[in-house]
């Protein structure tokens, strides 16, 4: 009987749990349901089915679409093509396998929204707040980001090629193997940056701001980098063959093992910076900074030195010796 009992209590026991799965099942559908609605009443019904609502700057229904929010709003797989969604709230919305090609996302509130699989194609995110956000192997291409808050933003493996990003907020963000070529970053903050196996070839950085970036390993051959702050940035073996530095400070950088052939160093700040078996062979350090620069180590053959400042510079007697 005892058995009987707690067989009848464990049978028990799972249809009260089928029913509260059951009763969250429906909680979901009617809190979608509700989202859809308010987009439906608030932006326009005919412009969610995909006609030409009024949203032009004063109408009632774009006033109260900037307004709207969805916090939390079960959205996904939703046709967002093309809507009107600037200054929308979706703080915490989920929006995975959505359709948001062409939508205007503009000054929207995106904080940790759910992507995941979500279609974003020739969006418009202009001065969005992104943080929070995991966008691993989104293609973002044709995605307008200028101003857009993405600090501590998950875009491993991201499609950025040709990308808007002046301006852009990435501090701490996570960009391994993601494929940044011709991006333009002028002016953009990505300091503490994991860009690892980044691929940057033809990227605009002109004014960016590296502190602390990591990109150990990384192919930067022939990249333009002028008016950058490279300050503790980590380049451990990274390809920097015909790099342009100008006007560029690399105090305290980590180029451990860089390949450093015949790149123009001349009259570079490369105080404290870290070349420890770095190859620097016909490299041009003509009048550079090196004042505790450690190059222990390092391949130095037909490096220039001229006027170099080597005050307190760590490498083999037998190499100063041979540069003097």
């Amino acid at each position: 009987r005892e058995k009987e009992q707690e067989a009848r209590e464990k049978e028990q026991e799972a249809r009260e749990k089928e029913q509260e799965a059951r009763e969250k099942e429906q909680e979901a559908r009617e809190k979608e349901q509700e989202a859809r609605e308010k987009i439906e009443g608030k932006i326009g019904r005919e412009n969610w089915e995909g006609g030409t609502s009024d949203c032009s700057e004063g109408s009632e229904s774009h006033s109260e679409g900037r307004n709207l929010d969805l916090h939390g709003a079960h959205l996904e797989g939703a046709d967002l093509r093309g809507k009107d969604l600037r200054g929308i709230g979706l703080v915490d919305a989920h929006l995975e396998e959505a359709d948001l090609r062409d939508a205007d996302l503009r000054n929207a509130d995106l904080r940790n929204v759910h992507l995941e699989g979500a279609r974003l194609q020739g969006a418009q995110l202009e001065n969005a707040d992104l943080r929070g956000v995991e966008l691993e192997s989104v293609d973002l291409k044709e995605v307008d980001l200028r101003g857009v808050d993405l600090r501590g933003v998950h875009l491993d493996g991201a499609d950025l090629r040709g990308v808007d990003l002046r301006e852009v907020a990435l501090a701490g963000a996570q960009l391994e193997e993601a494929d940044l070529r011709d991006a333009d970053l002028r002016n953009a903050d990505l300091r503490n940056v994991h860009l690892e196996g980044a691929r940057l070839q033809g990227a605009q950085l002109e004014g960016a701001d590296l502190r602390n970036v990591h990109m150990a390993g990384t192919a930067l051959a022939g990249l333009v980098l002028k008016d950058v702050d490279l300050r503790g940035v980590h380049l451990e073996k990274a390809d920097l063959r015909e790099v342009s530095f100008e006007d560029v400070d690399l105090r305290g950088a980590h180029l451990e093992k860089a390949n450093l052939n015949g790149t123009n160093l001349r009259d570079l700040d490369l105080r404290g910076v870290h070349l420890e078996k770095a190859d620097l062979r016909d490299a041009d350090m003509r009048g550079t900074d090196l004042r505790n620069t450690h190059l222990e180590g390092a391949r130095l053959e037909g490096a220039q030195f001229e006027g170099a400042d080597l005050r307190n510079v760590h490498m083999e007697k037998e190499m100063l010796l041979g540069i003097l």
